[in-house]
Formats: C-alpha cells, sequence, structure tokens
C-alpha cells in the first residue's frame, strides 16, 4: 500500500469519537505496517500503550492526566495525535522513518544502495519529527497569550498541538521498531534477510529535536531500516502487512503484545522475536525512554519560547484534566492530580540559599536502578548551559555526563530532566550533580 501525502490541517480541529471511527472504518484493508495504532485487522495499538506506558498518571513524574492523554495517545475508536500519520490519507515514508535501508560493503558489496542515499532517507524523518515538534509548540502558544490571558477555544488548540506532537512521538516510536538501532541480528549469516543490529541500549541522540538538525555524518555507519513499498527486491526489508506476512525475513519488530506499564511480550514478527524476544521488548523500551525525553523536552521548549510563567501555564493546560482549576499563573506539570506528590530521594543533596527552590532536587522514587527526576534552578547572575552528572555506585570515581541533556538555562530558569533506566551507564548510579557542559 502507499502512503499518500496529506491534506493541510485546518487551525483548530477538535475530532469527536464519531469522526475518529469514521476515519478508522475508512481505513484501507491493509493498512501500513508499523507499530498498531488501532484494535483492528491484527494491530494492537502498540503505538497507543507506548505512549500511555511513558506518559501516563501517576506513575510518571510529568505525566498527563486522563483526557489529555486519550487525545495524544487515542483509545478504540480513536488513532489520538500518535496515530494520526495513519489516517487515510496517511503520512509518507518520512513519518514511519522506511527506507533508510542499507548494509556495507563487508556484509554486501553489491548491495544497490549506499549509505548516503539511506542517511539521507533517515534525515529527512528526523526532519518530520522536527517540524512537527515544533509547529506543536506554535500552536500551543495560543492556548495562553502574553498578557496571560486564556483562550476560549483552549481546548481546540491543545487538541491541535498534542495531535502535532503526537505525529513527531510516531516517527521517534517507529525508528526503534524499523531499524537495527536496539536489536541484535538472528542466528546465522548477516545480510539481506539478517541485516546486522547495533545493539544500542539507550534511544538515539538524532531525534534530540531541540538541537539542531544532524548530519550525514552523525548517522551510524551500519544503520538500516526497511525498504517499504515497491523496488524492494534484493534490498533489507520492512516486512509485509498481512498476517501470513508475519514471520518473513524482515526487519520490523512492530507486532506484539505492550501494557500499559510498558511490559512487552508475544511478539509476532521474524526479527522481534530474535534472541527470545529481545529484539521486541529493546524497541519497545527504547520508544518509552524517547517518548519521555520528547515530552520533557517540549514543556521545555514552551519555557524557551514563551518564558517560564506562560511556558509552564501552557503545559499544565497540555496536561491537566481540570486546567482552569490548578493551572494558576506559575502552575508546572509536575502538580499533576493523580496519585501523591514524589518523596525525595534519602540524601539527595539540595542547596539552601534564601530561595529553598534554587539550585539541583534530585528524586529516585523507586530506588537504585530506577527513574531519577532532577530539576535545576539557576539564581545566579548569567546564563549557564548544565547537565546532570551522574556517579556510578560502585566506583565513586566514575563520572558520567548525558550530551543530549545539556541545556542553556537563563538566570530564574527552572529546569528539569527524567533520567530513564535506558540511560544508565552502570549498574546503580547516583545523580546527586549538576555540571557544566
Amino acid at each position: 500500500m502507499h502512503r499518500l501525502t496529506r491534506s493541510p490541517r485546518p487551525l483548530v480541529a477538535v475530532a469527536t469519537a464519531g469522526t475518529a471511527l469514521a476515519a478508522l472504518l475508512m481505513a484501507p484493508a491493509d493498512p501500513a505496517e508499523a507499530f498498531g495504532t488501532t484494535h483492528l485487522f491484527g494491530q494492537r495499538a502498540e503505538h497507543e500503550h507506548i505512549t500511555r506506558s511513558a506518559l501516563g498518571c501517576p506513575a510518571y513524574g510529568d505525566c498527563l492526566d486522563h483526557e489529555p492523554l486519550d487525545v495524544l495517545a487515542g483509545k478504540p475508536g480513536d488513532f489520538g495525535g500518535v496515530g494520526q500519520p495513519d489516517v487515510p490519507p496517511a503520512d509518507g515514508e518520512e513519518a514511519h522513518c522506511d527506507n533508510a535501508d542499507f548494509l556495507s560493503p563487508s556484509v554486501d558489496p553489491a548491495y544497490p544502495r549506499d549509505r548516503g542515499q539511506a542517511s539521507a532517507k533517515l534525515l529527512a524523518c528526523v526532519q518530520y519529527a522536527r517540524a512537527e515538534f515544533h509547529r506543536g509548540v506554535d500552536e500551543a502558544g495560543r492556548i495562553v497569550d502574553a498578557a496571560g490571558n486564556v483562550a476560549r477555544q483552549w481546548e481546540g488548540y491543545r487538541h491541535v498541538a498534542l495531535h502535532d506532537f503526537g505525529r513527531a512521538l510516531h516517527a521517534v516510536q517507529d525508528f526503534y521498531s524499523h531499524s537495527n538501532w536496539g536489536d541484535l541480528a538472528r542466528p546465522g549469516p548477516v545480510g539481506r534477510e539478517n541485516p546486522p543490529g547495533l545493539n544500542q541500549r539507550t534511544p538515539t541522540l538524532l531525534f534530540n529535536l531541540l538541537m539542531p538538525q544532524p548530519t550525514a555524518a552523525q548517522v551510524p555507519y551500519e544503520l538500516s531500516t526497511g525498504c517499504y513499498d515497491d523496488g524492494c527486491e534484493g534490498r533489507v526489508v520492512h516486512g509485509g502487512y498481512k498476517e501470513a506476512d508475519e514471520q518473513d525475513r524482515a526487519l520490523n519488530k512492530d507486532k506484539g503484545r505492550i501494557d500499559d506499564a510498558g511490559h512487552a511480550s508475544d511478539p509476532k514478527t521474524y526479527r522481534g522475536q530474535g534472541n527470545g524476544g529481545h529484539n521486541f521488548r529493546q524497541a519497545v523500551g527504547d520508544a518509552i525512554s524517547d517518548t519521555r525525553l520528547q515530552w520533557k523536552d517540549f514543556l521545555y521548549a514552551l519555557t524557551v519560547k514563551y518564558g517560564s510563567s506562560r511556558g509552564s501555564r501552557i503545559g499544565c493546560y497540555l496536561a491537566r484534566d481540570n486546567p482552569r482549576e490548578v493551572c494558576g499563573p506559575r502552575a508546572s506539570v509536575g502538580g499533576h492530580t493523580g496519585g501523591a506528590p514524589r518523596a525525595a530521594a534519602p540524601g539527595a543533596p539540595r542547596t539552601a540559599p534564601a530561595d529553598p527552590s534554587c539550585g539541583i532536587h534530585t528524586q529516585q522514587p523507586g530506588g537504585a536502578g530506577t527513574t531519577v527526576f532532577v530539576q535545576y534552578k539557576n539564581c545566579g547572575p548569567a546564563a549557564v548551559e548544565v547537565a546532570p552528572l551522574a556517579t556510578e555506585v560502585v566506583n565513586p570515581a566514575a563520572t558520567f555526563t548525558y550530551a543530549r541533556l545539556c541545556r542553556p538555562v537563563a538566570p530564574g530558569v527552572i529546569t528539569s530532566w527524567v533520567i530513564d533506566e535506558q540511560y544508565f551507564p552502570g549498574p546503580d548510579v547516583l545523580f546527586n550533580k549538576i555540571t557544566h557542559c
């Protein structure tokens, strides 16, 4: 099936359950293969469950309440924002990171595509995600104007902003399913039917959408996605979308069971089943981790574009069920209505100036080896560029910084990070410092 370019979106369009269901029922009988966005055609709404696992309250600190999470993740009868690239007429290959296939000459000296061609296709996917991400930031600005007035149509603006952000998430999540970034080759010779896996255990830096567009030189040399649609003979293929094609020797890890807690099981595709199901679990884990990073970056981008107070309030309106009641002028997303406030980890260092919010606040509510939440307020007279610094428990002399997580912080501004388990470089780490980049 060919994916078609979508028509321009209206400025404000709040989809009802009826219109979303109508779009669903008009979908072709052979839907585009990706992490699923429906509960039909053999799909298991993988995009929805990844998004809910990553951003649902109260399991995650900067989370989304029920109504906005439905808008972003979708629900039965509604594709949600993350499913928009699959709504007919579906978005093109750039929304799914397809056709960036490549094998190095050491694996296949006669491969019909070179590294430059493959990288160009992949960077088109990154650019698609970047454009949708920043379009969402622009649309979100309509919710609260510069004078602090909330728009009468704020729900419509929220809907559009979350759908734009969801389109970016779709590309990010598909990257992990459609590429060899986090997987391993199946046993046996590597080649077109069994490309090598990069076995990366952390999310890629390519989708750091707050940084400049990456260049071809930043694409790992052996990175590949699969060829989709026509002209794929003799190439690494994405894989078919019919039930009979689930066991073809293709690269995708699209089908499997994912619950809203992020547990991945029962992979259906040949590559996904590789290494005892590791390939599917890794694709899902990376997609969840990067989804959390994208939401953190989205909230941060709002404060950069609109200022700390207005940007935080916009973020609150995006995330809360009852924003008119809880989103005051300085409201933050962290004050969600689901679950009790998170307690600080024992011994987490805090500065104690006149303003107790200054400096770093570190929380690891699940204990060692679990997600870490870091907040930093710059109370100095000048802007700084900082990142969390980790110290390995088993070797206190070993420290780590995180290149993707460096941020400029203006005086008086608060910024925060989430360090997901996918990022841990060692067995146990303590996040208790901020370092200059």
